[in-house]
């Protein structure tokens, strides 16, 4: 569970593959060896990125392939604790380390 809360180097490496890569087309099996981050956590980072608006991203279903779009110029800082995404993710964690 400790997992799923992506660190803030894991930002940033994928943030600095997306904002040099601004159209990404990846297979769904492939997101671990490209990003170098599980793909939970890919997941969540993409979400996050999307809640600030820097991107948008989707599946293709059929050819299971991931779609990423960086939608916004370099932005020099955001503060990922303002995330609601990330904010909701690590409670979910702390209620799940609580339980146990």
């Amino acid at each position: 569970m400790d997992n799923i809360v992506p660190t803030r180097d894991e930002f940033i490496s994928v943030y600095k593959y997306c904002i040099t890569n601004k159209h990404i087309e990846i297979t769904l099996n492939k997101i671990k060896a490209v990003f170098g981050v599980m793909p939970l956590k890919i997941f969540v980072i993409l979400s996050v990125f999307r809640e600030f608006n820097l991107l948008e991203y989707t599946i293709n279903e059929i050819d299971n392939i991931l779609i990423i779009d960086f939608t916004k110029q370099s932005i020099s800082k955001f503060n990922l604790d303002e995330s609601l995404i990330l904010i909701n993710i690590k409670e979910l964690k702390d209620r799940y380390l609580e339980s146990y």
